[in-house]
């Protein structure tokens, strides 16, 4: 994939193609970290504090270290909008960070923080329509029903801790070992 876009990856802004995480990333490795994604419009992103408080959110439920203020991560994607992105999506995604290839936090050193944009086309609804169900189940909102097949049953408290932060992946494995 050619690209004239650049992402940032651990303080550092790089074209697309060189950007690197380690293979011994949690997050690669555990899906141990939170991403956020945010439409961005006439270079802007959209809703911007909304999100930042969402993925802070998350990384504290998760005690990851927060490693930036939401004014820094906003001058991140100042950078990155203003480099081809007027409209288009944001995204960041921050790990645990490289570790030993266990499930401990004792080996992890600082997060991995890697932020991205892409260009798309404008597309904005003139019209929405919603179909709304007046089925319930079990009085959980749909997008806290989860399937633990082939894994741990989680506690009772890592179905909200899941539905309220934006996992990568594996992460109630990972929270067996980490959060005890």
């Amino acid at each position: 994939m050619r690209s004239n876009n650049y992402a940032y990856v651990n303080g550092e802004f790089v074209p697309e193609a060189q950007a690197t995480v380690s293979i011994y990333d949690s997050g690669f490795l555990f899906g141990d970290g939170v991403f956020e994604t945010m439409p961005v419009y006439g270079g802007k992103i959209f809703r911007f504090e909304k999100h930042v408080q969402r993925l802070f959110r998350g990384l504290d439920r998760l005690k990851i270290e927060i490693p930036f203020s939401p004014a820094g991560l906003q001058g991140i994607f100042h950078k990155l909008c203003e480099r081809r992105v007027t409209e288009g999506i944001a995204r960041v995604y921050v790990t645990r960070g490289p570790g030993a290839v266990v499930l401990s936090t004792k080996s992890v050193t600082q997060p991995t923080v890697v932020a991205i944009t892409w260009p798309q086309l404008a597309h904005r609804p003139q019209e929405l329509r919603a179909i709304v169900s007046s089925v319930r189940v079990k009085n959980r909102p749909t997008a806290c029903r989860m399937y633990w097949r082939n894994r741990r049953r989680p506690e009772p408290g890592w179905m909200k801790l899941c539905c309220l932060t934006r996992p990568v992946t594996l992460l109630n494995s990972a929270l067996t070992t980490f959060l005890q």
